[in-house]
């Protein structure tokens, strides 16, 4: 699975069914997050997400109202310094989301990512404990 940034400048490819990426073209050329250059600044709400699954996932569900949704570059590890670099983006909405998943990294990046004292920080989602996609926990479901 490729995942397009920066208009096309560069992509982060997702090797086989696992959670190994290599990236491909100029990476630094752009600090955007994955979607930013879909949506443009200024809106009502936007949702920021850990991956970019997670992305295209939260906007088929929330889409049909027009819900802005984005995703951190690199997860949970890089969330803090990826809002702070798109800052002014994020800023521009009326109302900013952070839904990150809920494993003790996921949880910590959004503390800290939605820990910014701009105005517009609206709220943090949850994801509930043991679901990180559907089909994927313990007890073997995720409504």
């Amino acid at each position: 699975m490729v995942f397009p940034y920066s208009d096309n400048k560069a992509a982060k490819v997702r090797i086989g069914g696992e959670k190994k990426f290599k990236s491909e073209g100029d990476w630094n050329a752009s600090p955007m997050l994955f979607g930013q250059d879909k949506f443009p600044a200024g809106g009502n709400t936007i949702v920021v997400v850990e991956g970019e699954y997670d992305a295209l996932s939260a906007y088929q569900m929330l889409g049909v109202r027009k819900v802005a949704v984005v995703s951190v570059r690199n997860g949970a590890g890089s969330a803090l310094k990826d809002c702070k670099a798109n800052y002014e983006y994020l800023d521009s909405f009326k109302h900013v989301v952070f839904n990150f998943d809920s494993d003790p990294s996921g949880v910590q990046a959004q503390a800290e990512a939605s820990g910014s004292p701009s105005r517009s920080i609206s709220g943090r989602g949850r994801i509930p404990a043991g679901c990180t996609r559907r089909g994927n926990t313990s007890k073997g479901h995720c409504a």
